[in-house]
């Protein structure tokens, strides 16, 4: 049935100051609640973000609309120049107009301009998946108006710079207050540009968030990535999953005041920690699992098959076996153990560690190795036993305190002809001396495993530690 669309009644005043007065508004942040102009019930509202009309919220038994108009255009403007100063004190009036235009237009196009970059499935992510992280901005032509208006904000003119302007995917991060604070580029028009991202910071005014956060509240599971493209690959598999996405290896330092902020909410779950697997991503590892473990927060590291070096290239190469692995590491948190075992058949060298940080700093040195670490390293000599035939054929790397030694495994590796030898660190613990002095560290134990993988290697030959 076609039903005529409802006439749009007119009202008229001086200014907005009159408007809102004679309409008894009510300030109720984003909109005004107000009388309405037919029956006089204060069930009417009128947006901020447009001050030319009032719909009347009695659908049943109203409804009305009016369009109003203002002889007064200016003072509109004016009341919106001041809401805008109200919600970025500390921005310019240029500034707070650049970034609320930036805000409306996510929104705007998120909503209303399908993508059939993102339609189509982008990176192996649904459209479902994308949706609010990720923003077409389509063409070459939109992504210049877009810098032309935030020109203010980040003083620099892009609008006729092809390099940029060809970066048409927008990943918005945003506060807590659900405002745009950085955005992050990339480009589906010329996918092999490089860089492959750029980092903008839309809000000048503050010291903004530099990584993702998505359903902290409501996730049983939380993963920790080191990208958000590697974040959302875990969300096309499991919907229900939170995330913390970095957005570069290197910035862990307000991941990590995130936690310590938020370490009641986060001691409920099971926190998944999935960086890169590669020397920067363990590092990742080794600057987030401190505070983790100082809050008593459950986690595990996710491993990634050998040829794998990430969660959005395991969902595009192996999804199925992604979806199993997935599956297995969150059924692990049902166990009492908390042991580290990350070894894959094609690691030459297995380093044995007493703790899992001490296991995550080597990796972060050589990601080549395989690493355990027990909850408790009296278990070594049963965990050997019990998988002889896989550790035979490799050499294992002792680790522990400069001058100790770990008899009854020494005696075990001898009975049973395995290769090995001792690696001390300069200070008690390996991640002590990495955090102190990461080179030294780096040499000494590259050193050590360049003689162990001699072929004239003796077995349990002399230690030899890092001199001071």
């Amino acid at each position: 049935m076609n039903m005529a669309r409802k006439n749009i009644k007119e009202i008229t005043f001086n200014n907005i100051d009159e408007a809102l007065s004679v309409l008894n508004a009510q300030d109720k942040g984003r909109y005004y609640v107000c009388k309405c102009p037919e029956c006089q019930r204060n069930e009417a509202y009128i947006y901020k973000n447009n001050m030319k009309y009032i719909q009347c919220n009695r659908l049943n038994n109203c409804g009305e609309q009016f369009k109003i108009i203002y002889k007064d255009k200016n003072k509109v403007i004016d009341l919106k120049e001041r809401e805008l100063q109200k919600v970025y004190p500390e921005l310019t009036k240029k500034q707070a107009i650049a970034l609320d235009w930036l805000n409306r237009s996510i929104a705007h196009i998120r909503d209303y301009f399908p993508s059939p970059t993102l339609e189509n499935g982008y990176r192996g992510l649904s459209s479902e998946t994308t949706k609010g992280f990720i923003v077409d901005f389509h063409n070459e032509r939109v992504m210049s108006l877009m810098f032309k208006k935030i020109h203010p904000l980040i003083n620099k003119d892009y609008s006729k710079n092809e390099f940029m302007c060809k970066r048409n995917l927008i990943f918005p991060i945003y506060g807590d207050d659900g405002k745009v604070e950085r955005i992050l580029l990339r480009s589906s028009i010329k996918p092999n540009i490089e860089p492959k991202e750029i980092e903008l910071i839309v809000n000048p005014s503050k010291e903004t968030r530099d990584f993702f956060v998505s359903n902290l509240e409501n996730a049983e599971t939380i993963v920790i990535s080191e990208a958000l493209l590697d974040a959302l690959s875990f969300k096309e598999i499991d919907k229900d999953i939170g995330f913390i996405a970095l957005t570069g290896s290197n910035k862990t330092r307000n991941v990590k005041k995130f936690i310590d902020a938020n370490k009641e909410l986060l001691k409920n779950k099971q926190v998944i920690l999935a960086p890169d697997d590669d020397l920067a991503g363990w590092k990742v590892n080794v600057d987030l699992i401190p505070v983790l473990e100082k809050h008593e927060i459950d986690y595990r590291i996710f491993p990634f098959p050998r040829t794998i070096g990430d969660a959005n290239e395991y969902l595009t190469k192996g999804k199925p076996y992604f979806v199993n692995e997935l599956e297995r590491v969150k059924s692990s948190f049902n166990s009492k153990e908390r042991n580290l075992i990350n070894v894959r058949r094609d690691n030459q060298i297995i380093a044995f560690c007493e703790s899992k940080i001490d296991a995550i700093s080597l990796k972060s040195i050589n990601c080549d190795i395989g690493v355990v670490a027990l909850e408790n390293p009296t278990d070594i000599p049963e965990f050997i036993i019990e998988n002889e035939e896989f550790i035979r054929g490799k050499k294992v790397c002792l680790v522990s305190a400069k001058g100790e030694k770990m008899e009854k495994v020494d005696n075990l590796l001898e009975v049973l002809g395995i290769e090995y030898d001792y690696f001390h660190p300069h200070l008690e613990t390996v991640y002590q001396s990495i955090m102190q002095d990461r080179k030294r560290l780096t040499t000494a134990f590259e050193n050590k495993l360049s003689l162990m993988t001699k072929k004239d290697f003796i077995c349990n030959q002399k230690v030899i530690g890092i001199e001071k």
